[in-house]
């Protein structure tokens, strides 16, 4: 038993998330009050992006062994998932408190700033620092600084951090994503595929890989690149910051409408209704468009690269 939770747990650690999932659901077919194993599947199905899924295993690991730090940990990890931030950070801090030189610590409190949509605050630079200096080896880690660096578009810093991720652990599927980010900014876009179809012929479902795909696929096409900037901009911060900007638009068109309507500006008032409506087509037509881009584009690479 012991060592098939080391194997899970080195292939979740190396990325290969669908290989630890198979591992994990092996364990518990035959031990299903296993908590480690309970904590790390509630871990993986947290990277494939199945927060829910993934809050009901945690609860059932702490339910077990209530003070079993790595569930505890990726509790937190979880409630920021769902953006229950005050509630991760509260958690984080009792950890951090047990545990001052633990740096996966560090960097789930660099997480929260992250969704909170401070990505480049000086607040997460600080708390990366920290995890850097406790494992200056970590791939996770230079990853994360990586990403810091992007976000505050200083590309070459972010490129020595990607490179040392990858010196860390040249299989590491986070630190071969983050060096195709790192590539798409410096405006090699057939390196940036080349990694996210190395890191999508290890774990199919990697969402960060396919994001990357999406972005190759946006700055390719100016046209489908305009709406994908503008989804991007609007879905910062989650759905409620997206659905106020998207209500602003709105009354601040049918404000502008009305008011030139009253004052007699016909021609302004049928030119602004026709860029609304042909806003409102592209905004239907160019998702799918985009979607059928995509899958077109994940095809390719399945073929290419023989998964």
């Amino acid at each position: 038993m012991s060592r098939d939770l080391d194997l899970a747990h080195h292939r979740w650690q190396v990325g290969d998330i669908h290989g630890a999932m198979q591992t994990l659901r092996a364990v518990l077919a035959e031990d299903p009050d296993e908590p480690l194993a309970h904590a790390m599947l509630a871990g993986c199905l947290l990277d494939a992006r199945r927060i829910h899924a993934a809050l009901h295993e945690v609860e059932i690991a702490l339910s077990l062994t209530p003070d079993l730090y790595m569930a505890r940990l990726l509790r937190a990890q979880i409630l920021t998932a769902h953006r229950r931030f005050d509630e991760a950070e509260a958690h984080l801090a009792e950890l951090v408190q047990e545990a001052p030189d633990d740096p996966g610590l560090y960097r789930a409190l660099a997480d929260v700033q992250v969704l909170r949509g401070e990505s480049g605050s000086d607040a997460r630079q600080a708390l990366l620092r920290r995890a850097l200096e406790l494992d200056p080896a970590s791939p996770a880690t230079l990853s994360d600084c990586a990403h810091f660096h992007l976000s505050r578009r200083e590309i070459d810093d972010a490129a020595m951090m990607a490179t040392r991720a990858l010196e860390a652990n040249p299989a590491h599927l986070e630190a071969l994503y983050t060096m195709g980010e790192v590539k798409l900014a410096q405006g090699d876009t057939d390196d940036a595929r080349e990694h996210a179809a190395l890191v999508l012929s290890q774990n199919a479902e990697h969402r960060g890989a396919i994001m990357l795909l999406a972005k190759i696929k946006a700055s390719r096409s100016p046209w489908l690149g305009t709406w994908w900037r503008f989804v991007s901009w609007v879905g910062l911060g989650g759905e409620a910051r997206a659905i106020i900007i998207l209500a602003a638009m709105y009354v601040g068109y049918r404000f502008a409408s009305l008011t030139l309507e009253l004052e007699g500006f016909t021609s302004a008032y049928s030119a602004l209704n026709l860029v609304w409506l042909a806003f409102v087509i592209y905004c239907l037509v160019a998702p799918a468009i985009f979607r059928r881009a995509l899958q077109s584009e994940l095809a390719q690479v399945r073929l290419d690269k023989n998964f």
